[in-house]
């Protein structure tokens, strides 16, 4: 059964049709006009029954194995810049300072110098307590930097409290 009351622009408007008309099963076709039509399940069944079985299409030959890569082993190694920079402040590594220089950023050379200074005297608190919103790029930097300088701080004060109680 099809519904031919209505052509729709776009199977999105034919799908909602056909849940309003209540049919649990359809089918949305392109009809050759170019309009979106709805189809019931049974007329769907029976419209695919009539086509000729096409016939059975002769087996390829077999194309030779291709040599097994091996598996690749996960590396210890990051996978990208981002990656590398924050692996590095885990191991207690300061990440590089962000670079200030340009124009666009002369307003926030004092916050990155303070920043730096922190990060530089191992100064956790006062970073973690340093509000920065970032609404821009150059605060978006400075948290990054603020962010990856706690992280190095910590794995820097964790290893020395291994360090001391070994």
């Amino acid at each position: 059964m099809t519904i031919e009351l209505k052509n729709y622009s776009n199977a999105s408007n034919a799908r909602r049709a056909a849940k309003a008309a209540g049919l649990s099963e359809f089918d949305v076709y392109k009809g050759p006009d170019g309009w979106y039509k709805i189809r019931a399940a049974a007329a769907k069944a029976a419209a695919k029954a009539p086509k000729a079985a096409k016939p059975a299409k002769a087996a390829k030959a077999a194309k030779p194995a291709k040599a097994a890569k091996p598996d690749r082993v996960a590396s210890a190694l990051p996978q990208g810049k981002r990656a590398a920079v924050l692996a590095a402040a885990q191991a207690g590594k300061l990440p590089p300072p962000p670079d200030f220089s340009a124009p666009t950023h002369a307003r926030y050379r004092d916050a990155a110098k303070a920043l730096i200074d922190m990060a530089k005297d191992g100064d956790i608190e006062g970073l973690k307590a340093m509000v920065i919103k970032p609404y821009s790029s150059s605060p978006k930097a400075l948290a990054k930097y603020r962010d990856l300088a706690v992280i190095a701080l910590e794995a820097r004060a964790a290893a020395e409290q291994e360090a001391a109680a070994a």
